[in-house]
């Protein structure tokens, strides 16, 4: 499960690498060091803020409403 999780994230940071905003890439960086320290609180809320930037920014682009969403691991 963690190798996979670990696959995961790393896929991730090359797609926000090539393609995310600074802010967005620092984000993801830290809820990846958020998954090494097993801090799950921690990696709730930056994962949410991930997910809140990007979709808001990807709706931004396509001039599409915004959307009140969240995510949790609790």
């Amino acid at each position: 499960m963690t190798q996979n999780l670990n696959s995961k994230f790393n896929d991730a940071s090359v797609k926000f690498q090539l393609y995310g905003l600074e802010d967005e890439i620092k984000l993801l960086d830290l809820c990846m060091s958020n998954v090494t320290k097993h801090d799950i609180i921690a990696l709730t809320t930056n994962l949410n803020r991930l997910i809140e930037l990007t979709k808001n920014r990807i709706r931004n682009e396509l001039k599409l409403p915004k959307l009140k969403w969240s995510f949790s691991l609790l």
